[in-house]
């Protein structure tokens, strides 16, 4: 069986050189080796009995300490389908409102463009506060991950303000009442969501490098700590379990 670098490394040779250039762009080091690429790594699951269903009590089946934490009322909007800036990616559209405001429209898509595609891309927030390309990388099994190009670009405004009125957009629907957690002295975040439908899901993210060494840090420092406590690790992005209410 593949080791979990090799799949890593599988990935990166299926998008090729156009990754490396579309994620080293105008928000990060041009001259960084393809090793330190930045990538955002998540796990998810449902909250159930037997296993962490709260922020404090994830930190702790890592190790970590509690930091800063925050309470956020969090919801999506669909937009036209026109606006993706080409074909194979989709347009994110996410207000936040509580201990910090923010609106971010995302692309995200499973190819990386091209650096000349790339450059031509616009976000049309108003007031851009924020901008960053990044693959993120989502792990639901001992050798499963999924990995998506995206461009965030983030307004510190809510969405009627963020964007200008011919951007037409559908709430909807789905308000999540979302718990932060940050780990102190770590990059480490843990988000519980409560959905509408009552339900609550959990999510464990952190920043790295788009690395096989990175993904190999990934399993031994969270996911199996995880999965001893019983955790089983979802396959669905929290937009898309945020949406479906």
């Amino acid at each position: 069986m593949a080791t979990h670098g090799e799949l890593f490394l599988c990935g990166h040779a299926r998008w090729g050189a156009a990754l490396v250039a579309c994620v080293l762009g105008t928000h990060a080091n041009p001259t960084a080796a393809a090793g330190e690429l930045e990538a955002e790594y998540a796990v998810r699951w449902r909250a159930s009995a037997g296993v962490p269903a709260t922020p404090e009590a994830v930190l702790t089946a890592l190790g970590l300490k509690k930091g800063k934490a925050g309470n956020y009322k969090v919801q999506y909007f669909d937009v036209d389908p026109s606006a993706a800036p080409m074909a194979g990616f989709s347009v994110v559209v996410r207000e936040r409102i509580g201990t910090k405001t923010d609106t971010a429209w995302k692309y995200r898509g499973a190819q990386a463009p091209s650096p000349v595609d790339r450059n031509t891309w616009r976000c049309p927030l108003s007031n851009e506060d924020k901008r960053k390309d990044e693959l993120d990388v989502s792990i639901f099994g001992d050798t499963s991950t999924k990995r998506t190009y995206s461009r965030s670009c983030t307004s510190k405004q809510v969405v009627g303000k963020a964007l200008p009125p011919e951007i037409k957009l559908k709430p909807r629907g789905c308000i999540g009442e979302v718990s932060l957690l940050e780990a102190k002295g770590s990059d480490v975040s843990v988000e519980r969501w409560q959905l509408k439908s009552g339900a609550v899901f959990l999510e464990v993210s952190w920043k790295g490098e788009a690395t096989p060494a990175a993904l190999e840090s990934a399993y031994a420092s969270v996911v199996r700590k995880l999965v001893a406590r019983g955790v089983r690790p979802l396959d669905r992005s929290m937009t898309d379990i945020a949406s479906d209410c």
